[in-house]
Parts: structure tokens; C-alpha cells; sequence
């Protein structure tokens, strides 16, 4: 009869079943009734499958506690005996650990623990031990002493583990050595050595090395696996090699063993995506559901994602609806990224729907509330994007900084001043701290306020907390003491990016550009022009517009002529801003007819010109009264065809002109603009600097001026105040 258990201690056969129930969903507390069963029970043992059981729910849920069990087998004194598949768990419980020190003390004590000899399997299993643990210098020794001195020789797995572990450490070319010795000792590589090696070449960027890999597979009769082509596909279309990527997706089509699977699909989306490829990227799409595999969230977020992009909302929004269809559940990356395409689109209360969809789903994060607010402001809504700030804080979102920025910025487009500051100075109350954006921010509304004393606080305040100006402070600091007349303290600033070491990059470089151009230091600012190149910092299209203008406005006709030429031997593409430009310097010295010749070549090039264009060639036309230069300019507005309203008055203002018929003409105008024939601005603006040149009397130009304020038309108001 058994003697009875001390006071507190269950029965044997209680805790033998306790350590049963207990050893699959609680193996630690399993391990603990062990330990009261060798302490109370010291002849008594569970069954040999009951310990492999508990010793493999230990090995994969808390290896940390194997050390107890293995100490346990032993010092039992019955020292029950395992195969080496049970050693093989602990040793490779404690490899996935990363602890070969343990490992280690194990396989040395394999034939006290277990009762068995370690065989070739568990030399693979330390082996690879070390090799995640990274202790490379213990791998390698182990390896060579595994080769050379161990009971067994090692086998292909053996080779694999450390091949890998030489990729691991980016030691390509020793693991393509071993790769290619393996052969000489009889054992022939198989999908898992060549995989290895090919992911190594891939992530280290060699294709060229990875495909000849690839192509070796097929000589040797070694199938590739679906997961051999997606790393090719993948990382092909990764370093925008679209045609390699396409050669691959061709040959696994072809393969008949193998066939694309989601990840491959994914990858090809993403990648096609990311290269703007959208129409290949919905054909892809189309297949993959031909083909019947079914997208994931994952697959639908890329697509969305790429949609949104391209600016196909409404395309994204189909695949949005289908998702809800098809019961997936959507992540805040695929709500951010359809927020910020419809605030990208302008579509903001498409935006706001999906928002209140997803606030009822719980399922928007900072990052989408702040795209929403951030859209608002630039449309100027601050107060729908204050609702929705308010709405954060209602459903336990904290904004960040870039929230805040936001909306700081949103006070600013609304010339909302003292409410940006008053913001400011609450940011720190709501756990945001002002960052150098929000500094720049302030800086740059304070000094387009021309609120400079301001602005100069700020900056005080910016480099006291410890923040380092940046090029947007400096360019906001010195675009507005120049706006202010104030030049000099601006080249005091510019001076002291320069002596400071920093590169000053090409938008400070235009903003001194445009002060010194806009005082009238042109050789200064030519000098600045001259400089940026010697600092390596190229020169932009908005540099050379800037250096033009000046130069044309302050009489410099042949040097703005000679950064025109330079312009175009560095390879620049003037745009309409350019052309202008030109065109109204040319005009101002009485060279229209040149003007009118560049506008054919712009229009060669595919410019389209603008309102200002024409108003700039009309005037130009009124200086010099030329019926021929009149007339090219005519057959231009048919080439790019121009409202026909507007070459009617361009014939009208001939015959006000050339006819020298100006009352007769005025009141054929009145007729037709009392038609509502012509809402063309360049139509008023010849009227009205006709009637300008000529000075008309008085009672002419009034009804005129009635008729133009009826019939509202969108000119610009800088040229409206002109008239």
C-alpha cells in the first residue's frame, strides 16, 4: 500500500494526471507538478510519451524552462531512454531560441539525458544553433570538427546551414565556393542550397548572379519553387527593371510544374504600381481573379494604393466597395491611402464619407484625420477641418505635430494670424511638441504677413530650444526682409549660411536671386548665379526665369538674351513661365516681331500659351502697329485655336487701328460684347488699352465700363486694377 502523500501534497496518481492535463496548454505549469512528483515521488515517472509531449510544448512555447525537465531526465534514477528525434526537439527548441550555449551543454550530455548517441541530425541541429545565434566562429570550428573528427560525416543539410549562415554575413563569394565543392564529395545541391544562395544574391543586389543561379536549377534537373521566381520578380521590379521582371513572369507562366500564387500576384501589383504601370497593373489584377485566386486585404491595399496614385479615385473606391462586399476588414492603410487620394483630387466630401464610415468602424488612426485636416486647410476650410480635429479628441485620437502643423498652416491660408499663434502656444498642453516644421511654418506666415519682428522672435526663440535652422527657415527669413526693402539684413543672413559651412540649396539660392533682382543688383545677383555652380548646386528653370526678368526690367537686353541661350545649353526646357518672360522683354524694347517668332516656337514645342501670354503680345502689338506682325499673330491663335471670339477682336482691333475708324468701331464693339458674344479676358483687355492709346472721350469709355462690370468677366486682378 502507498504510504500517504505529506499534508498539501496531491496523490501520485493526482499529479500524474495534473502533469497530463496540464502538459499541452500549460506546459510550465506542467513542469512545476514534475517537479513536485521527483520531489515527493522520487521513483515514480510519467509515461516516455507524456515527457516527449511535455518536452515539446515546452521546446516550442517557453524553451527557457527546458533546462528544469532536462535536468529531470537526468538525475531520474529509472533514466528513461529516448530516440534522438526527442534530443532533436530540445536541441532545436533551444536553436530557435537563440541559446547554443544550452544547446550545446545538451548535445554534449546527450547520452546522460537521453540515452542515446547524437548522430548526424543532431550535429545539424547545434550546428544550426550557432549559426542563428550568429556565434561564427563556434559554427565554424563545430563544422570542421564535425567534418573531420565526428562519428558521422556531414550531409547536404549540414552544407545548407552553413551556407546560409556565410550568406548571412554577406560572405558570398565563401558561400558560393562551398556551393561549388559540395559536388566534388558526392552530395549534389538541391532546392534549398540553390534558393539560399539566390535570396543572398538578390538581397545584395546581384541579378545578374541570381538568374544565373536560376538557370543552373533547370540544368540540373532541380525544379525551382514558386518562391525562386518571386524573389527574382520581385526583385527585379524593386530596382525598376520592368522587361527582366516580365522575362521571369514569362517563364513561370510557361512552367508547367509551377504556377504564380498570391505573393507572386502581389508582387507584380506592387511592383507595377510603384512604377506607374497602372493599365498593366489592372490586367494583372483581372487575371489573378481569372485564375481563381482570391485577393486579401493585403492584395486590395496594394491596388487602392496604386488607384490613389494615379488618381483614379473613383477605382479605387469600386475595389474600397468590393472589399466591404466581400467581408474583408479594412486596415488604416488602405483608409489613409483613400483619404489622401480624394484630398489629393480636391474630392473632400467623398473623403469625409469614407471618414465617417470608418470612424463608426473604429478603424482610422492619426495619420487619416490628419490627411483630412490637412486638405481641408489648403482648400481653405478651417472650420470643417477644426470640426474634425475636435472629433479626434472625442474618440480618444491624440493629434501629433503634423496634425498641428496642419492647421497652423489652414490660419495662415486664411490670414488667420493671432489664431495660428494662439494654436501655437497650446500645442504643448495637448502633448505636441513644436517641431522644426511647425517653426518653419510660423516663419514663413509671419514673413509673407510682413510680420518680421515676429518672424525674428520665432527664430530666437526656434535655435533656443535647440532646433538648427534649416534651408526653409533661411529662404522664409531672407524672401521676407527682402519683400521689406530690407536687403541688406537679408545678404546679412545669406552671408551667414554661407560661413556657417552649410549648403545652401537652389531654393535660398533663387530667393537671394530674386531679392538682388528685384533692387536691381543684377551684377550681384549674377555673381550669386555664378557661385551657385561652383557650390555644385544646379541652377533651375526658376533661376534663370528670375535672372531674365530682372535683367529685362532693369535695361540688361543682351545679358538676359545671353541666360536665355545658357539656359538651353544646359538642357533645360523653358516652360510658359519662361516664355513670358521673354516675350515681355522683348516687347519692352520694341521687339515684338522677335516675340512673335519665339511664340511660334513655343508652340512647336507644345506650349500652351496663357492669358498673360496674349496680353503681353497684344500690348506689344499696340506699340509698334503692325498690320504683318498682326497678322502672324493671328494665324497662331488658329494654330492653337484660340477662342474664335478672340480673333474677331483681334480683326476689330485692326480696324480700330489701320482704319483709324475708332468711333465706328466702338460701338460695333458695345454691340457685340451687349451680345454676350465673347467673355474672352483677352478680348476686354484690347479693348480697353485701345481705348487707353487712343483716349477715347469720356462718354465712349463709360458704357463700356458698364457693360464690362455686367458681364463679369475672370480677369486676373492685378490686370483688372491696370484697367
Amino acid at each position: 500500500m502507498a504510504a500517504a502523500p505529506p499534508p498539501g501534497v496531491p496523490r501520485l496518481r493526482h499529479l500524474l494526471e495534473l502533469i497530463d492535463i496540464k502538459a499541452q496548454k500549460d506546459p510550465v505549469s506542467a513542469l512545476s507538478h514534475l517537479d513536485s512528483l521527483a520531489a515527493h515521488y522520487p521513483l515514480s515517472s510519467p509515461s516516455n510519451s507524456l515527457l516527449f509531449g511535455l518536452l515539446r510544448a515546452l521546446s516550442a512555447s517557453a524553451p527557457s524552462h527546458l533546462p528544469r525537465l532536462l535536468g529531470f531526465l537526468s538525475h531520474h534514477p529509472r533514466r528513461p531512454s529516448f530516440s534522438e528525434t526527442v534530443a532533436i526537439t530540445a536541441l532545436k527548441g533551444f536553436s530557435r531560441a537563440l541559446m547554443p550555449d544550452e544547446a550545446l551543454r545538451t548535445f554534449q550530455a546527450l547520452p546522460d539525458i537521453f540515452r542515446c548517441n547524437p548522430g548526424v541530425r543532431s550535429h545539424n541541429a547545434l550546428l544550426d544553433a550557432f549559426v542563428r545565434a550568429e556565434r561564427w566562429e563556434q559554427a565554424e570550428s563545430f563544422f570542421d570538427f564535425f567534418s573531420t573528427g565526428a562519428r558521422v560525416p556531414p550531409n547536404l543539410q549540414s552544407y545548407n546551414i552553413l551556407i546560409r549562415g556565410l550568406c548571412a554575413r554577406q560572405q558570398l563569394q565563401q558561400a558560393w565556393e562551398l556551393f561549388q565543392t559540395i559536388r566534388f564529395r558526392g552530395i549534389e545541391p538541391d532546392l534549398v542550397t540553390y534558393s539560399t544562395i539566390m535570396h543572398a544574391y538578390v538581397k545584395g543586389g546581384d541579378f545578374t548572379k541570381a538568374v544565373e543561379v536560376f538557370d543552373e536549377m533547370s540544368e540540373r534537373k532541380v525544379t525551382p519553387d514558386i518562391v525562386c521566381y518571386n524573389l527574382l520578380i520581385d526583385g527585379f521590379l524593386k530596382k525598376a527593371e520592368f522587361d527582366k521582371a516580365m522575362a521571369i513572369w514569362e517563364r513561370l507562366v510557361m512552367d508547367k510544374r509551377v504556377g504564380p500564387n498570391v505573393v507572386t500576384y502581389n508582387s507584380m501589383l506592387n511592383g507595377l504600381c510603384k512604377l506607374g504601370k497602372y493599365k498593366e497593373a489592372m490586367e494583372m489584377w483581372n487575371r489573378m481573379l481569372k485564375n481563381g485566386h482570391s485577393p486579401g486585404t493585403f492584395t486590395y491595399g496594394i491596388l487602392i494604393h496604386g488607384l490613389c496614385e494615379s488618381g483614379n479615385v473613383d477605382g479605387a473606391s469600386l475595389l474600397y466597395a468590393e472589399m466591404i462586399k466581400n467581408g474583408l476588414i479594412l486596415d488604416s492603410v488602405i483608409c489613409n491611402s483613400l483619404l489622401d487620394g480624394f484630398c489629393k483630387a480636391g474630392r473632400l466630401d467623398d473623403s469625409f464619407k469614407i471618414t465617417r464610415f470608418q470612424i463608426q468602424e473604429n478603424n482610422i488612426d492619426v495619420f487619416a484625420y490628419t490627411s483630412m485636416i490637412d486638405a481641408l486647410c489648403k482648400h481653405k476650410r478651417i472650420d470643417e477641418a477644426l470640426s474634425i480635429y475636435d472629433q479626434m479628441s472625442k474618440f480618444g485620437c491624440r493629434p501629433n505635430s503634423h496634425t498641428c502643423n496642419a492647421l497652423i498652416n489652414g490660419f495662415f491660408r486664411v490670414s488667420n494670424i493671432s489664431e495660428a499663434l494662439q494654436f501655437f502656444s497650446r500645442m504643448n498642453t495637448i502633448g505636441c511638441t513644436p517641431t522644426v516644421v511647425t517653426y518653419n511654418t510660423l516663419i514663413s506666415g509671419l514673413c509673407k504677413t510682413e510680420m518680421y519682428h515676429k518672424a525674428y522672435l520665432l527664430t530666437k526663440e526656434m535655435t533656443g530650444k535647440g532646433f538648427k535652422l534649416d534651408q526653409v527657415t533661411y529662404s522664409s527669413l531672407i524672401d521676407g526682409l527682402c519683400h521689406d526693402k530690407k536687403l541688406d539684413a537679408a545678404l546679412d543672413i545669406w552671408n551667414k549660411v554661407l560661413h556657417s559651412g552649410r549648403n545652401a540649396d537652389e531654393i535660398v539660392h533663387n530667393v537671394i536671386i530674386h531679392g538682388l533682382c528685384s533692387a536691381g543688383k543684377m551684377e550681384e545677383a549674377l555673381c550669386v548665379h555664378s557661385e551657385m555652380k561652383q557650390r555644385n548646386c544646379i541652377p533651375t528653370l526658376v533661376t534663370y526665369n528670375t535672372l531674365m526678368d530682372g535683367l529685362y526690367k532693369w535695361g540688361k537686353y543682351e545679358k538676359a538674351s545671353a541666360i536665355w541661350v545658357e539656359m538651353l545649353k544646359v538642357g533645360l526646357k523653358p516652360d510658359i513661365i519662361s516664355y513670358n518672360t521673354a516675350f515681355k522683354g522683348l516687347c519692352s524694347y520694341n521687339k515684338t516681331s522677335e516675340a512673335i517668332q519665339l511664340l511660334g516656337d513655343a508652340l512647336s514645342l507644345g506650349i500652351v500659351p496663357t492669358n498673360i501670354t496674349w496680353n503681353i503680345l497684344v500690348q506689344g502689338l499696340l506699340n509698334i502697329q503692325s498690320i504683318t506682325t498682326f497678322s502672324v499673330l493671328e494665324s497662331h491663335c488658329l494654330v492653337v485655336k484660340v477662342n474664335p471670339f478672340c480673333i474677331s477682336w483681334l480683326q476689330i482691333l485692326k480696324g480700330l487701328f489701320f482704319n483709324h475708324s475708332m468711333p465706328s468701331q466702338i460701338g460695333l464693339v458695345e454691340c457685340e460684347l451687349m451680345r454676350d458674344t465673347c467673355q474672352a479676358v483677352i478680348a476686354w483687355l484690347i479693348l480697353f488699352i485701345a481705348i487707353g492709346i487712343y483716349l477715347a472721350p469720356l462718354d465712349q469709355i463709360s458704357p463700356l465700363s458698364a457693360t464690362y462690370l455686367q458681364t463679369e468677366p475672370s480677369v486676373p486682378s492685378p490686370i483688372a486694377s491696370d484697367l
